[in-house]
């Protein structure tokens, strides 16, 4: 599974990656032969050039201009996914930061399949790579939209929603004699009657957080339900998987 960066700084686990065989459907959906992609795909390098000029070295955009400006003409299956991924990542990366996406497709138009009588076979590389585009961006909006759906952005936490589903599996996936615990554990201060600032709130659940994974085993299952409110889902508790509680 591959990571998204996010303008912040966090990463939110995303599969916007493809196998070697997923990208081998992919090209010959547009008539390009896999052999074709591996070893005759060309960079206009005056032309990505112009456009790596107009941007910011600090941009997602310039790394990606970067990482084309070294791709190799020569490559296997193997070296070819790994590139895409790459590109994907990048691209994924520079629109979540709100950069040009009309750069995105000009860096499409520096890929060209030689040698070529006309200019066909480049097109449909240009076709094969915005169709990968735009199925990527997508994947990352639904993935970004189930995440904002089911955890909390925070504590990075899975929130009360997924709580139910997981016991259900954990339960089932139980062997015989074998105990999952769930405990609710609800934290007061001594002045928690009144409404707490959003910051004093946040950095006190994030301390709350750090004593419980430090207090529980690692198969111990961590859920935020709310301020100062934590879920614990335990599949085949013992004795040691608590320290102290």
């Amino acid at each position: 599974m591959s990571e998204t960066e996010t303008p912040q700084g966090q990463f939110h686990e995303v599969d916007i990656s493809y196998s070697n065989e997923e990208l081998i459907n992919k090209l010959e959906q547009y008539e390009i032969a896999p052999n074709i992609a591996y070893s005759k795909v060309t960079i206009n390098r005056s032309s990505l050039l112009l456009l790596k000029n107009e941007l910011n070295r600090d941009s997602y955009l310039n790394r990606l201009c970067e990482f084309v400006d070294n791709w190799q003409s020569k490559t296997d299956a193997s070296v070819f996914t790994r590139n895409v991924n790459q590109l994907i990542f990048l691209w994924i990366n520079a629109i979540v930061a709100d950069e040009n996406t009309q750069v995105i497709l000009d860096i499409f138009r520096c890929f060209q399949i030689k040698p070529s009588v006309s200019f066909s076979r480049s097109s449909k590389l240009h076709l094969f790579l915005n169709g990968l585009l735009v199925e990527t961006v997508q994947k990352y909006h639904l993935a970004s939209l189930g995440y904002m759906l089911n955890y909390d952005e925070n504590l990075l936490l899975p929130n009360a929603s997924q709580i139910v589903p997981n016991l259900e599996t954990s339960i089932a996936e139980s062997g015989h004699n074998q105990i999952t615990a769930l405990l609710s554990l609800h934290f007061k201060t001594e002045h928690n009657s009144f409404l707490l600032p959003e910051e004093v709130s946040i950095n006190l659940n994030k301390q709350l957080m750090k004593v419980i994974k430090k207090n529980v085993s690692e198969k111990a299952q961590l859920y935020f339900s709310g301020d100062s409110q934590f879920d614990i889902i335990v599949p085949y508790i013992e004795n040691k998987d608590f320290r102290c509680f």
